[in-house]
């Protein structure tokens, strides 16, 4: 499976860079695709970390980042 521990902070770096390029630039749609993308990871990793309310917060989000 992995080492999930040793993975989760390297997933919670690309989010925070990627959060910060959209607040920078908001309109942008790569960036914003570039932070779906790591959302999408971070709940596959609380998914898989046993984590189901964790997991759904993370993919709410990226609902929300494509409705917007």
């Amino acid at each position: 499976l992995g080492d999930l521990d040793g993975a989760r902070p390297l997933y919670e770096e690309g989010v925070r860079t990627a959060r910060a390029l959209v607040a920078d630039d908001p309109l942008n749609t790569q960036w914003r695709r570039d932070l779906a993308v790591h959302l999408t990871n971070m709940g596959a990793l609380a998914r898989l970390g046993g984590d189901s309310a964790g997991s759904l917060q993370y993919y709410e989000e990226v609902v929300g980042i494509f409705r917007a």
